[in-house]
């Protein structure tokens, strides 16, 4: 975590891409959302859009599970099985959103429009 901001401060990008997704095996221990949320923008900075593409769509999966924890819906785990990420029933949840619904819309939007263009998975 404290590498992070060096490798950000230094624009080494890439390492910073890196870092974040690592990162995202201690989410357990860290604040998931915004774990997921540094991941996704990251990767999105380094043009990596499979990976930013899935790490934004759990970031708004949490985003609604925060909004209406007996709604939770997460449960497709796929992406993430045979990697070190815990599965969302063992993510603790915040009480409360690091965005707004505005702020999350323009994820949900980029996601789309990736999705749309047919830059994932390619």
């Amino acid at each position: 975590m404290l590498m992070k901001p060096e490798a950000t401060k230094h624009k080494l990008n890439r390492v910073s891409a890196k870092l974040s997704t690592s990162l995202l095996r201690y989410c357990k221990d860290i604040r998931a959302d915004k774990a997921f949320l540094d991941a996704g923008h990251a990767n999105r900075a380094v043009n990596q859009n499979d990976m930013a593409f899935i790490f934004f769509n759990r970031y708004i999966d949490l985003w609604d599970a925060i909004v209406d924890p007996e709604a939770n819906m997460i449960s497709e785990n796929t992406e993430f099985e045979g990697t070190d990420i815990p599965p969302p029933y063992e993510i603790p949840l915040p009480e409360k959103n690091l965005l707004s619904e505005t702020e999350r819309d323009q994820i949900r939007d980029w996601v789309l429009e990736v999705n749309m263009d047919g830059n994932v998975g390619n």
